[in-house]
C-alpha cells in the first residue's frame, strides 16, 4: 500500500476490478493472486510472480508468465548472498508451522539450504 508507494524502488499499480473478478471466477484463484497475474500480464518480459497456490500457478503458466515459489525465493536469496541462511531457515520453519508448506517441502528446502 502506501508504505510501498513512498519508497523509491516501488510503485502501486491498480487492476480493473471487473478483470480481477472475471479471473477469480474463471480460474478459481484468490483476489491477490488474480491481481498479481493481471499485473504480470502487463509486463510479462520483466515480471516474475511469487505464487504458491496451485490454481494460480496453473493460470500463470497458461499465460506463459514467469513464476517463483516462496521457498525457491528463500533458497535463491540465500545462495546469492542477500539473505542469511539462519533467516531463510527460520522463514521456512515458520511457513511449515503455519501450515503454508508441508513437512516434505520443508525438508527439501532445508536440504537445499545445506547444499549451498
Amino acid at each position: 500500500g502506501a508504505e510501498v508507494a513512498q519508497r523509491s524502488w516501488g510503485h502501486v499499480e491498480h487492476v480493473s476490478a471487473a478483470e480481477r473478478l472475471a479471473l477469480e471466477a474463471a480460474e478459481m484463484v484468490h483476489p491477490g493472486e488474480a491481481e498479481a497475474i493481471l499485473l504480470g500480464r502487463t509486463a510479462p518480459a520483466t515480471s516474475i510472480l511469487i505464487l504458491d497456490d496451485r490454481r494460480a500457478l496453473r493460470s500463470a503458466s497458461r499465460l506463459r508468465l514467469a513464476t517463483l515459489r516462496t521457498g525457491a525465493l528463500l533458497v535463491t536469496a540465500t545462495r546469492i548472498g542477500t539473505l542469511e541462511v539462519g533467516l531463510a531457515r527460520a522463514a521456512i520453519t515458520r511457513l511449515r508451522a503455519i501450515g503454508y508448506i508441508d513437512r516434505t517441502i520443508e525438508g527439501k528446502l532445508l536440504a537445499l539450504l545445506r547444499r549451498r
